[in-house]
């Protein structure tokens, strides 16, 4: 548990909702379609400065505190030369799978980071038993 969490939203590399749990009091504004696809964007871009491959984005609001999370490991997991062709056809950003946290102002950063953990946890355990 994460005092203040407010919200949790997975979605595909394309920011397509997958899935989301929130508090019935939080306001739906924040957690529609375009927080995913905007971390997307801002994602690669952040990865144009050199500094190695970006998996998390925090940001703090009045109101918020929202971390991004992105899965690089599921779209690095392909051999190179599959991963050439999935970058030119665009399947290397749907098979990532990103989540956001929303939290109050207040809640702990690295909590929320650390929960990332579980969400890729879960989404690996039930995808390997079907």
């Amino acid at each position: 548990r994460v005092p203040g969490l407010q919200a949790i939203v997975v979605s595909d590399g394309d920011g397509n909702l997958l899935m989301r749990a929130m508090h019935p009091t939080l306001h739906s504004s924040p957690i529609d379609t375009s927080l995913p696809a905007t971390f997307a964007l801002v994602s690669e871009q952040a990865n144009k400065l050199r500094l190695g491959a970006n998996s998390s984005i925090i940001s703090f609001y009045d109101r918020y505190l929202v971390v991004q999370w992105r899965d690089l490991k599921k779209a690095n997991a392909a051999p190179a030369d599959e991963q050439e062709e999935e970058e030119e056809s665009g399947a290397a950003a749907s098979a990532t799978l990103m989540v956001t946290f929303i939290a109050e102002n207040t809640a702990n950063a690295q909590m929320l980071l650390d929960m990332t953990q579980h969400v890729r946890d879960a989404f690996t355990s039930s995808g390997s038993q079907n």
